[in-house]
Order: C-alpha cells, then structure tokens, then sequence
C-alpha cells in the first residue's frame, strides 16, 4: 500500500505540471524506459553518442505532460525529412515539427495549449535520429505575453530560459519576427549550467536596468569553450540594459570563465556590464557597455 501511495504521489507530480524533464538522448547506453515520464513503443533504440536514439515511422514515444507545456528537442540533421507529431491523450494532432533541421542541433518545441493532463504521444512520419528531450510543464506561466514580448518574473531563472527555449524554437528562421524576452530588476541565478544556447534569430534580451537585472552562472570547472553564462550562434541577438556575470571563484582559483560566447552575427550590446576580472574583448557592435569584466568571447 506504501508502495501505491508513493507511485500516485510520484505521478501527480508529473500531471500536475510541477515538474521538468530534461533527458540525454546521446549518452551512451541511455535507455528511455528506465524513465518514469517517459517510454517508447516499437523499435526505438539508443543509435550512438553522436545521434542519439533511432525512431522509425511505426515508433511512438509516450510522455506524461500536466497540461500546457512543450517539449523541447535537440535535432539531428542525419533524419529523414519527415514531420514529428505531438498527440493529446484521446489522440488528436496538438502541434508537430519537421524532423530534419537546417543545422545539426537546432532545436525543436512542439507546444502543447491543452490543460488536459496525462499521457501524449509523439509519432514520427520517417527514420528520425533525436539528440536530447524536455518534458516541460507549465500550468504556472513561466511568463507574461504580450504580442512578441515575453515578460518573465522578477528573479525568475526557470522562467527566463523557458522563455528563450521557446524563443529559439520559435525563430529558427533567418526573417524571422523579433522576439522580446523582458527581465524586470531581480537575479536570475542559472546555478552551474554553462552555454546556455541563444540559437533562433532576431532576439532581443532586455533588463530593466544595467545594475540590478543580473544573468549570472558559477560553473564547477574553468575554461573559455566550457563556462559561458550564454552561449549565442543567432543572428541579430540584441541585449540591452542588464549585467552579465560569471561567479567562478577566481578569487580561490586561477583560470578562465566566460559571460558571452558569441559564435552568432550582427550581436549587439547596449548598456551591458560584466562586472571584474579579464579584460574583455569587443562585440561586434557595443553602446554604451561596461566591460571590464568576465572575457566575452567573440567566435567567427
């Protein structure tokens, strides 16, 4: 009976949205069934650590959502052209994506407008090669929207990279409409996570003020390609109003952390701060910036 109780409890979780998910598809000898919010019907299997897992066109991979949310995938350029469909629980089409990306990698989000919890179901039109998933549940709104603007709470940083994740779903295309991501005054501590991924064109990130709306990480290892509070591949990424800050504790250990690494085009930077120690290398537009902080590296 204990046993009973702790599944339905382990399971209200997950329907009611309190929850996130996040799995690796390319870590070896990863299996989706050792999972609890998430199972495959067919012959999906783990493919290798460059792919991910395999799923062919008669596969399905089920997923316990709690109502609106999305699931974020990381996609693989080696799948067949081919769409991947989200289902509700009573079977009707909620959203789908194309399977093939235009750049390994990019992501994908299938967003879900239902309130119906339970269990959904991805199927897929053709061979697809998936490289990681997110079950993302958002019953409580991880922000405010407002035609493209996005307002996130104060001090939110769930809410923040929500947000972006599905601003880069969202603006995979190069003419895509410009998407706003607003952060009033507040911390948002992202904990050890590095190279938090600006993928989808024409974003902009706006603070309140450049003193007192701080993005800031603390990775648990030092080096420029593996630290990056965020790490940006867009085009036309505009930041404005914010300070970037990276807490590697370079006062009790030597070596290198990054803010920015900007491997993107056209990024533009306008009364960002990034508070002490390396000297910082340009952008390629700055106004009005604070830099004599943490390295912003600028990749071609």
């Amino acid at each position: 009976a204990v046993v009973i109780a702790l599944l339905l409890i382990i399971y209200s979780r997950i329907i009611k949205g309190t929850a996130r998910y996040d799995y690796d598809f390319q870590k070896e000898g990863f299996d989706i069934n050792d999972h609890e919010a998430i199972s495959v019907e067919g012959n999906g299997k783990w493919h290798d650590a460059t792919h991910g897992w395999s799923f062919e066109a008669t596969d399905k991979l089920k997923v316990k959502m709690g109502g609106k949310g999305y699931i974020k995938m990381n996609l693989c350029q080696y799948s067949k052209s081919g769409k991947i469909t989200l289902l509700d629980p009573k079977g009707n089409e909620v959203s789908s994506i194309n399977a093939k990306p235009t750049k390994d990698g990019n992501l994908g989000i299938l967003q879900n407008e239902s309130t119906e919890s339970g269990e959904y179901t991805l199927t897929f039109d053709a061979d697809t090669y998936i490289h990681s998933l997110s079950i993302v549940n958002m019953t409580t709104p991880a922000y405010t929207q407002n035609g493209n603007w996005m307002e996130v709470k104060a001090g939110d940083a769930q809410g923040f990279i929500t947000a972006l994740e599905i601003a880069n779903g969202n603006n995979i295309e190069t003419n895509a409409a410009r998407t706003y991501i607003f952060l009033p005054n507040g911390t948002y501590d992202l904990g050890d996570k590095c190279l938090t991924p600006i993928s989808g064109n024409n974003i902009s990130i706006i603070g309140e003020s450049m003193a007192n709306t701080i993005i800031v990480n603390k990775p648990e290892v030092e080096g420029i390609g593996v630290t990056a509070t965020l790490f940006n591949t867009s085009t036309g990424l505009y930041m404005q109003d914010l300070t970037l800050k990276n807490a590697y504790p370079f006062d009790k250990s030597t070596g290198r952390a990054v803010c920015l690494q900007d491997k993107g085009t056209q990024t533009i930077c306008r009364n960002v701060k990034t508070p002490y120690h390396k000297a910082a290398k340009d952008l390629q537009e700055c106004e009005d910036a604070f830099l004599p902080g943490h390295l912003l590296q600028q990749q071609q």
